[in-house]
């Protein structure tokens, strides 16, 4: 729940972690999109609304775009509410003891392009915001082939994907006391989010691996998210989502069909905190969150498999 005016909404994962060189290149919005891909990278990476509720918002005038205006294209888009963006995260790592090799390296990059609308400039309807964002990633699994650890640590490694990442419409009520979205969601945008975690390169950081299924990068899921603030300073969210990425079910390369359908899994989701931001300027924040999911999970020690997981962070 990252703080600011306005919110950059690439959204999680993403590299901010390598061995050896990063290449990061903004084709659309330049350097400050690049929390786009980094879920814990706040260093100007999101916005809550005026209440405090985090939420997805365009890309802010005054953010640097490599290509400028685009001949007059994004203001013109602005002024009706729109925004269009796009990424480019490389990571080019190599590995030089131990794990798995040490006689390679690893290339791989991440294209994103979104685009957001906000309802009120064109339709006079306040609150709702439409988003959009494709994504497509190639090149080697870093810890596939040279480390061998267990969470990763480049948050663009995958195994490849095109996909429609995140499409969603969101909608603000009671002068923002309240946040409901609908759609294909990176769970991690709204839950489990640590604000100050992007420069660090374990991606242990941006949320715990101990979340078993969090639909997050590179499966985001259907699902839906409330969130609340009923107090100044006090938020509590929660969120059900598709949970078949358990079952071997990729999301994030598919639409809603296993939501309502086979594998039937849920990922349940909570989360509540206090929230301040000091006379400096900074924000500190403290959270507590529950998870619970309904699919079945082979056990750490070989001993077979059980039920539904609940953990809490």
């Amino acid at each position: 729940m990252p703080e600011g005016d306005e919110r950059h909404l690439r959204r999680e994962p993403r590299s901010n972690s390598i061995l050896l060189a990063g290449l990061l290149c903004g084709l659309l919005t330049g350097a400050e999109a690049l929390r786009a891909q980094t879920p814990a990278d706040a260093t100007d990476t999101g916005s809550e609304d005026r209440t405090g509720l985090p939420t997805a918002a365009p890309a802010g005038d005054g953010a640097f775009h490599a290509a400028g205006d685009l001949l007059g294209l994004r203001p013109w888009l602005a002024s009706r509410g729109m925004s269009l963006e796009a990424l480019v995260l490389a990571d080019l790592s190599r590995n030089f003891r131990g794990g798995i090799s040490t006689g390679k390296e690893a290339f791989r990059h991440l294209l994103e392009v979104s685009f957001t609308l906000a309802t009120e400039p064109l339709f006079g309807f306040a609150g709702g915001t439409f988003f959009v964002d494709f994504q497509t990633q190639e090149g080697r699994h870093g810890t596939e082939t040279l480390v061998g650890d267990f969470q990763g640590f480049s948050n663009i490694d995958a195994p490849g994907f095109t996909a429609l990442y995140e499409v969603w419409y969101e909608q603000v009520f009671l002068d923002g006391k309240l946040r409901l979205k609908l759609g294909k969601i990176d769970a991690n945008n709204e839950f489990a989010f640590v604000e100050h975690g992007g420069p660090l390169i374990n991606s242990s950081a941006g949320f715990s691996p101990t979340i078993l299924g969090f639909p997050t990068y590179p499966n985001p899921a259907t699902g839906a998210v409330l969130f609340g603030s009923p107090v100044e300073g006090l938020y509590v969210g929660s969120g059900i989502f598709d949970g078949a990425t358990q079952a071997g079910q990729p999301t994030g390369t598919r639409g809603p069909s296993t939501l309502f359908g086979e594998p039937s899994d849920l990922f349940l989701i909570a989360e509540a905190g206090l929230r301040r931001t000091t006379a400096g300027g900074r924000l500190r924040r403290a959270g507590l969150g529950v998870t619970h999911h309904t699919g079945t999970f082979d056990r750490m020690d070989g001993s077979g498999s059980n039920g539904g997981v609940a953990e809490g962070a």
